[in-house]
């Protein structure tokens, strides 16, 4: 059997496997671990309360998002006290394939030489088999993975909270809803195309999610915030894709770059005033993201 799917390496140090493979950004993807061992650390029960200090799950999602995964060598007798079973049942429950006793590393430079890859994992008989031809390759990209991942209506988490925010689901991490709830929000979970506009005067601000995919598949939401943006006055941020979401809405395009920039401490030099930014002057950023937003040609399509 053979399975076609985006490749993406990680280096398991920044986040466990487990929280990697339920993240929705990962939704369709290959994770190759370069990480020596994997799965030393089991599965934890993945349930939780839906209260001020948490969401209703201990990982990132209910589900493993991630296609497939990749590790050089998996640990089949697990170790931690949170575990209820290994790696391998859970992947296997959840019927999500996976390879070990692979040079991952080696896979890592590939993969740095040559940017975004198409990939399948073939075992048995078909890891002899010519490769396929270029159109038998699925491309997540080509699918609305926002869709897939977002919540289909509405909920509400910490509802006695002193502050109210809404966010628009892209495909959020629930470690970010974890984030507001702990801190006293009240955090009502919208679906990814939900009109804000309509209800948007019953909070005190707006966020957009992370998510998977490409970005040119939310239009519909980036131009139902472009009249949030001109008409609301009250605070609005994003991450990962909801930040390019936010790009879009202001006029700008999104691309995806050939390399995902992963660093620290990037540079960035300031084009324009605003606010405390001055034009000029060179800041150093936390994270760059791997889609860049640049002036569109079609700002009048809006």
């Amino acid at each position: 059997m053979c399975a076609y799917f985006l490749l993406s390496f990680l280096s398991s140090y920044a986040v466990s496997d487990t929280e990697s493979m339920t993240d929705p950004s990962y939704r369709g993807q290959i994770l190759v671990f370069t990480t020596p061992l994997i799965g030393n650390y089991g599965v934890p029960h993945n349930i939780a309360p839906r209260d001020s200090r948490d969401v209703g799950v201990v990982l990132e999602s209910s589900d493993v998002q991630c296609a497939a995964v990749v590790v050089a060598d998996v640990a089949e007798k697990y170790s931690h006290y949170t575990a209820i079973e290994s790696l391998h049942t859970w992947c296997s429950r959840y019927n999500v394939p996976g390879l070990t006793g692979v040079d991952t590393r080696a896979i890592t430079r590939l993969l740095r030489d040559q940017g975004t890859t198409l990939g399948r994992l073939a075992v048995g008989n078909d890891a002899a088999l010519p490769p396929p031809s270029e159109n038998e390759y699925w491309d997540p990209s080509q699918d609305n993975l926002v869709d897939q991942t977002s919540t289909k209506e509405p909920y509400v988490l910490n509802p006695a909270g002193d502050v109210r925010v809404a966010v628009l689901d892209f495909g959020a991490k629930a470690n970010i809803l974890r984030a507001l709830v702990r801190r006293g929000a009240a955090v009502t979970v919208l679906p990814w195309d939900y009109d804000f506009n309509a209800i948007r005067d019953r909070f005190d601000g707006l966020f957009l999610s992370n998510g998977p995919g490409n970005p040119q598949h939310c239009w519909p939401a980036a131009h139902k915030l472009r009249t949030t943006l001109h008409e609301w006055r009250k605070p609005i941020f994003g991450i990962c894709m909801g930040h390019q979401i936010i790009g879009m809405a202001a006029g700008l395009d999104a691309y995806r770059m050939r390399f995902g920039n992963r660093g620290h401490n990037q540079p960035v030099l300031a084009l324009a005033s605003s606010g405390s930014i001055r034009a000029g002057r060179v800041y150093v950023t936390r994270f760059v993201p791997s889609t860049v937003l640049s002036a569109a040609d079609t700002f009048a399509d809006f």
